[in-house]
């Protein structure tokens, strides 16, 4: 049987929640979003929260936050109207040097056998993505009654992570080199008629 000092704790911890619940939803008239992954943030928490909260004492209107969210989104898109579009005279301009890399050049073969170790993060990756929590959970369960299985399921992820985010960086810099010295090269050509 419940005692009357336990009923008195259910109700504190409901207004206390119920008061930490609408300190959040005031607080996002002092969110401005800067990215479009923000807008879409604070896009989702007014679409769970508005019909709660709409109305509340000192609360936002649900139009006051839809409005900071347009905002936001005119901030975002204006920025981008603003800056400069890319083009290949001003590419043309842009100079570099060549590294000094410590490792030598691979041919795509020596590649293919580096990457080898990967694959194994690429295939876990390939399984988590395609299944939701429950059979996530279900699916590594099975391989945590091997441990070692689970954590070299883990260990792979990480470690093709770490190797492609540091791959990505590194072609995405070769990407760049590359536009630049077309661009250079098609303004040479054109120069030269």
């Amino acid at each position: 049987m419940r005692e009357a000092g336990d009923a008195e704790s259910d109700a504190y911890d409901a207004a206390a929640a119920s008061e930490a619940d609408a300190k959040a939803w005031i607080s996002l008239t002092e969110v401005r979003p800067t990215t479009l992954l923000g807008v879409l943030a604070l896009l989702r928490h007014a679409e769970q929260h508005a019909a709660d909260h709409d109305g509340m004492a000192g609360a936002p209107a649900v139009e006051d936050v839809f409005g900071i969210i347009a905002d936001g989104l005119a901030n975002i898109l204006r920025a981008d109207q603003d800056s400069e579009p890319f083009s290949v005279e001003s590419a043309a301009t842009l100079n570099f040097e060549g590294y000094d890399i410590d490792t030598p050049l691979r041919d795509p073969r020596e590649w293919a056998e580096r990457l080898s170790h990967q694959a194994l993060g690429l295939h876990v990756a390939g399984r988590v993505m395609r299944q939701g929590r429950d059979e996530l959970a279900t699916w590594i369960g099975g391989a945590a009654e091997a441990k070692a299985v689970a954590e070299t399921m883990l260990k792979a992820l990480n470690y093709a992570y770490e190797e492609f985010e540091g791959l990505a960086k590194f072609i995405d810099a070769a990407r760049t080199r590359y536009l630049i010295a077309m661009s250079a090269l098609a303004l040479k050509s054109e120069a030269q008629g």
